[in-house]
């Protein structure tokens, strides 16, 4: 039942609904999204579960990685796309989030920072472009910008 409620939101597929249940049967937690991205897959699980998905000392997380034999990343949903990014870029200091409606492109994320803060963002590309994909899946938010 579970898993019919979100396949019918955002249309996953075969392989993302195993990932979801291998999560499950590993941790007990139910993943809400799941991406899978080159060699990686990255859970998007309820707030508070991040913890419980992870296990002690990444114990759980370990076991999914070997037997999947592939990078595991969690992230904690929130309730707006700007608490979702600055949750999970917790060590960048943000001085301002924004949605705008783009005409071509739809809702677009604005991320706020300084110099500093913006370099470290954009060692961070391919998390970035998870982050996206995340955000499109889960709030309807097409892209993001950082300014």
């Amino acid at each position: 039942k579970n898993n019919h409620q979100i396949e019918s939101m955002m249309k996953l597929g075969e392989q993302e609904i195993q990932l979801l249940n291998a999560l499950s049967r590993v941790s007990r937690v139910e993943a809400k999204d799941c991406l899978v991205f080159e060699d990686r897959v990255s859970f998007l699980v309820k707030p508070g579960e991040m913890g419980k998905a992870i296990g002690k000392q990444g114990e759980k997380i370990k076991k999914l990685e070997n037997a999947l034999n592939k990078k595991i990343e969690i992230m904690e949903y929130r309730n707006t796309p700007a608490e979702f990014f600055a949750h999970v870029f917790s060590g960048i200091r943000f001085s301002g989030f924004e949605t705008i409606e783009h005409a071509e492109t739809g809702p677009v994320l604005v991320v706020k920072v300084d110099m500093e803060n913006k370099q470290k963002l954009r060692a961070s590309r391919g998390k970035i472009r998870r982050i996206e994909e995340l955000l499109k899946r889960n709030f309807g938010v097409n892209s993001v910008k950082i300014e």
